[in-house]
């Protein structure tokens, strides 16, 4: 895995275009363009942010302008999760944030099965209703 990030925090182009979806997102709770905001003041905390939903939402709604997204997954710096976790638990206003582990993990991080049963990456899961 290639960090996107050099060491003074800078975020790539790939994850400007990332943030910038986050910060077209907004519904119920979801404030996109304050989460673009925390995460960018706080980009020492993380490797790389995605925004996800249901394909066939997504692909409805892009026609109408709309990105149809409920979830959030974060991939941490490690040694930072606690503060990550706390970052997003008191100012995102999400109906669930957990920690993905495990199998799972290994779904979201194919072909590299070998490294994530030693090295499980720390990846947040922060989902509205």
């Amino acid at each position: 895995m290639n960090e996107n990030q050099s060491n003074d925090g800078k975020v790539g182009e790939l994850q400007k275009l990332q943030l910038d979806i986050i910060a077209h997102t907004s519904f119920n709770s979801l404030d996109g363009r304050k989460i673009k905001e925390l995460l960018l003041e706080n980009c020492q905390l993380w490797r790389a942010v995605i925004i996800h939903g249901n394909e066939f939402l997504l692909l409805r709604e892009l026609e109408n302008d709309i990105w149809m997204a409920d979830t959030i997954y974060i991939l941490a710096r490690v040694g930072s999760e606690s503060q990550l976790e706390e970052l997003v638990t008191e100012n995102f206003e999400a109906d669930e944030v957990h920690w993905v582990r495990d199998e799972m993990a290994l779904v979201l991080f194919r072909n590299m099965e070998n490294y994530l049963e030693q090295n499980p990456p720390p990846v947040l899961s922060v989902w509205w209703d």
